[in-house]
């Protein structure tokens, strides 16, 4: 039966077999977007269980988290620059002297300005209790204030019980991550009392009239305090909050914190830093300027004391009114006591000058602020003094809130030498001036003394001269200190006015509700999540399933006529997991049977058995060119594992049932397995004995021949045991009489053989049998090897090959 021809009016259309020459251009698809929809669609139930877990880890992962609330406040600094004190233009460089917005948004993000705050609130030192899910931090609300009365020795956490409104326990202490013993846990302690940790660190619980109301709500429950250093607690700080620039001279600052007080507490606590640190800043060029002024009003005290005791010495009162002679007119005297006035203002404008040209050498050695003397005549010598210590100022506020190496710095050293050459040479030039105009001044006295000379002449010895030295000395003396005295009271009057240079436009502000966490953003996400991990879960399991997915991938790939399919079994007393159950399900995938079992018996009712008949029915179709349908069917697979066993002893069971009898031959001789499921209990041969055996003459083929243990109308022909030459056994002519001998004897002839990828068995038995057919197993026969099989069709490597 060479040719066999495949029926097509009467037979399936699944079963009709396109010829030899036809071929398939299509290629085994890997992913299709249809039938991975459908897998969506049956497996439904899973979005489900998916979603609600994902809801409860949402729901959750919403209590660990602690509410955090936003609070802002509004700034304005305010910028002075005129034109008097803008060095940059004078000088050829940008911006110096000016303070900008970047720098001041550095110096509220710094460090140092957080820990200032910290300190101020006393952040090192935050109160929480212990809830279900997260923490409950306490700052408005919280019972009691700790004052720790040492410094920073250990990070303590420490557990306190409220007894009553006086007392207390302390009930657990951890120091530095360590929980330790407390010496005598039922010791009660009283609010306000100093008490000593076992850490030797003193501390006072103290209750105020904010606290009380709290401290009555939490008696008897658990409070923990905990304390950290500074530098921990600058870094919350600094952490907690953030500046932005809102305009040119406009600065918004915000505060991300446990609660809202705490976080209106600690953008007032940077306000309020912040200004006392510009206001330090602001006045440190006073006070230098006052303590110069100081210094030398004490000199000039002890230098003007002196020559009036010397006059006092020659008898002369310092105090008295000078005699003039009468004869002299009284608009020389005028003159010159104006002269005289001119000369002592003149004096003191030089005499400030040589002080502070002494002192600039010393201030750039150590960039310390040049003294200003307010009314100082000469504008260019107070622009540029002022424009040095304005640069001197914010050489200081970016050290001390970076580091000296930060290149702004550098940027502003470079400008202060440059500064420095213009200033010495600008005091060089004034000093040089006021003492031009002093000896202009002194000759104008001196002509005006003499024009007032009376005509007689007098006679003056040394003592008299001295003496009249001493009083002009005196008189210009008293002149400087009064000056002195002056600008004191000046500078401090400018001290006493002096303010910060910020405005508050808004006070803290903000919703009172957290913005974070989010209840309906983190459950979207979390659900999202949730649905979509089934549906990456089944396109992975499907993108990466190589195997055959079912009829449509043979069909899209292989000419071979297909006489059907069956669907898979699992025994009803085979144990399997939960996910072995959901792999098989979701990859269509059959559970492995443990053994070959006839299941297909006379009343077997469902899918598994109408599979078989349907197969029965479309091979009664297959007839060859003298209408005689096959009766030797061949079973083989590409590889082990595609139930070819399994399928071929039941469709000789199914058509056993028909009362035609038939014959199953385990003609796998290599292997040469028992079966013992497929023989009636008692009866299970040995593996002594078999085709194998009967081939070779060790038995007569009564003796190899049994009965099913399912079906009285089939018989088994056991493989039997392993013979060292199975391909001589084979290719024998005595199998091929065993074969027409069988003919005689059975309506059906079904051949069990061995893959035919492994060996070439299945090939040289095909001579033997009328139809070959190749068994395709969806969930294990990889669909890289259809093309194989193809080839094996077209190259006619087997004469009549179906596939099923």
């Amino acid at each position: 039966m060479e040719n066999m021809n495949y029926n097509r009016e009467g037979m399936n259309a699944a079963a009709a077999a396109p010829t030899r020459h036809e071929t398939k251009p299509k290629a085994p698809t890997r992913f299709n977007l249809k039938d991975f929809l459908m897998m969506l669609l049956v497996n439904w139930y899973w979005f489900i269980i998916s979603g609600a877990v994902a809801f409860g880890a949402a729901w959750l992962y919403y209590q660990t988290l602690q509410p955090q609330y936003q609070r802002v406040t509004d700034l304005q600094i305010k910028f002075h620059r005129t034109d008097d004190l803008d060095m940059g233009s004078y000088l050829g460089i940008a911006d110096l002297g000016v303070t900008n917005m970047s720098n001041e948004l550095y110096i509220l993000q710094s460090l140092k300005l957080a820990g200032e705050v910290s300190k101020a609130l006393h952040l090192d030192v935050f109160y929480f209790k212990e809830g279900t899910f997260r923490r409950q931090y306490l700052y408005q609300d919280r019972p009691f204030i700790a004052d720790f009365k040492d410094e920073f020795l250990h990070h303590l956490i420490i557990s306190v019980r409220p007894e009553s409104t006086q007392e207390f326990y302390l009930t657990k202490l951890i120091v530095n991550g360590k929980e330790t013993a407390i010496p005598n846990p039922e010791q009660l302690y009283k609010f306000g009392e100093e008490f000593k940790l076992p850490t030797e660190e003193r501390l006072t619980l103290t209750v105020g009239d904010t606290n009380y109301p709290s401290l009555v709500g939490n008696i008897d429950q658990e409070i923990f305090v905990e304390r950290c250093n500074d530098a921990l607690a600058a870094y919350r700080c600094q952490a907690m909050t953030s500046t932005e620039s809102r305009a040119s001279s406009m600065v918004r600052i915000s505060c991300i914190a446990p609660s809202v007080a705490e976080a209106d507490a600690i953008l007032q606590g940077y306000i309020d830093a912040y200004n006392a640190q510009t206001l330090e800043e602001k006045n440190a060029l006073t006070i230098s300027s006052m303590a110069f002024v100081e210094e030398r009003i004490a000199e000039t005290a002890r230098e003007l004391g002196e020559t009036e005791s010397k006059l006092f010495d020659f008898g002369i009162d310092p105090d008295a009114e000078p005699s003039s002679a009468k004869s002299v007119a009284a608009d020389l005297i005028d003159s010159r006591l104006k002269a005289q006035d001119s000369y002592n203002a003149i004096m003191a404008q030089l005499n400030a000058a040589k002080d502070i040209r002494s002192r600039v050498g010393q201030a750039v050695s150590s960039k310390d602020y040049v003294p200003v003397l307010p009314g100082l005549q000469e504008a260019g010598v107070q622009g540029q003094i002022t424009a040095y210590n304005s640069q001197i100022q914010q050489r200081n506020r970016l050290i001390a809130n970076s580091s000296i190496d930060n290149p702004a710095v550098r940027r502003i050293d470079v400008a202060l030498e440059t500064m420095e050459m213009t200033l010495r040479s600008t005091l060089d030039s004034y000093v040089e001036t006021l003492a031009s105009e002093a000896r202009q001044a002194s000759s104008r006295v001196a002509r005006y003394a003499s024009a007032a000379k009376p005509d007689r002449k007098s006679k003056y010895d040394s003592t008299s001269i001295e003496t009249k030295s001493l009083s002009i000395m005196r008189e210009y003396k008293q002149s400087y200190f009064s000056f002195l005295l002056k600008k004191r009271e000046e500078l401090r009057l400018q001290l006493a006015v002096s303010e910060a240079d910020t405005r508050i436009i808004e006070d803290p502000m903000g919703d009172t509700s957290p913005i974070s966490p989010i209840a309906s953003s983190i459950y979207i996400k979390f659900i999202g999540v949730g649905l979509a991990l089934p549906a990456v879960f089944l396109f992975l399991i499907v993108f990466f399933n190589n195997t055959v997915r079912g009829r449509r991938d043979i069909e899209e790939v292989l000419t071979i006529p297909f006489i059907g399919e069956v669907p898979g079994y699992k025994p009803r007393n085979l144990k399997t997991t939960a996910f072995e159950r959901f792999m098989a399900k979701v990859t269509k995938k059959p559970i492995g049977i443990k053994s070959n079992k006839i299941v297909i018996k006379n009343s077997s009712k469902n899918a598994l058995a109408e599979g078989f008949h349907i197969v029965q029915s479309n091979l009664s179709f297959i007839t060859d060119s003298n209408g005689k349908r096959p009766q030797v069917l061949l079973f083989t697979s590409f590889a082990p594992g595609a139930g070819k066993s399994f399928v071929s002893v039941n469709l000789a069971s199914c058509l056993s049932n028909t009362e035609k009898r038939s014959i199953w031959i385990d003609m796998d001789i290599r292997k040469g397995h028992k079966n013992p499921l497929l023989f009636k209990e008692g009866e299970c041969p040995s593996r002594r004995i078999g085709l194998s055996s009967y081939l070779v003459g060790k038995a007569e083929l009564d003796q190899c021949i049994f009965e099913s243990a399912a079906n009285d109308h089939l018989d088994i022909l056991p493989a039997g045991p392993i013979p060292p030459n199975p391909v001589q056994l084979l290719m024998s002519e005595k199998l091929a009489a065993l074969i027409e001998d069988l003919r005689k004897k059975y309506e059906y002839i079904i051949i069990d053989s061995v893959p035919a990828s492994v060996i070439a068995d299945a090939m040289i038995c095909s001579r033997l049998s009328d139809l070959q057919i190749y068994v395709i197993r969806a969930g294990v026969t990889d669909r890289n090897v259809l093309p194989e099989i193809e080839k094996l069709y077209q190259q006619r490597k087997f004469q009549n090959l179906c596939c099923m």
